[in-house]
């Protein structure tokens, strides 16, 4: 059995609800966000193209985030890309939250529960339009 690496991100814990910010632990680029009083870890860039995460959108609602450069929506319970051009999940990394601290583990929480690279349904890939190269849906 392995052991977890835990690494105290308490420094977060002022985060309102609807914010989130970036980490780098190592070689790591991890995103912070606070949905609905819930931490989440991930990823901070896009599986899609090279880009930030903490620079888009944050659904508290959906628990989304969605990519600033070409819309592509994240599950942040589980990583799943949710729309195209994304294909690849995200990593999402296990948050526990103590008393007065709160943690995160560089062991993996998920990474796409079973979505990988073209692995859509069919339903929504239908409802996906793609007219002179932008995503309809």
């Amino acid at each position: 059995m392995s052991s977890e690496n835990w690494v105290d991100i308490s420094d977060f814990l002022g985060l309102k609800k609807g914010e989130m910010t970036d980490y780098d632990y190592g070689d790591k680029k991890l995103m912070i966000a606070n949905i609905g009083g819930t931490f989440y870890a991930s990823d901070r860039v896009c599986t899609h193209a090279y880009v930030d995460l903490t620079g888009g959108i944050l659904n508290e609602s959906k628990k989304t985030v969605t990519c600033p450069l070409h819309l592509s929506s994240f599950d942040m319970n589980n990583g799943n890309a949710l729309n195209l051009p994304a294909e690849d999940p995200l990593k999402i990394y296990k948050i526990k939250k103590e008393k007065k601290s709160c943690l995160f583990s560089c062991r993996l929480f998920g990474y796409g529960f079973g979505q990988t690279r073209n692995n859509y349904s069919d339903k929504k890939m239908k409802e996906s339009k793609i007219k002179d190269g932008k995503l309809f849906r």
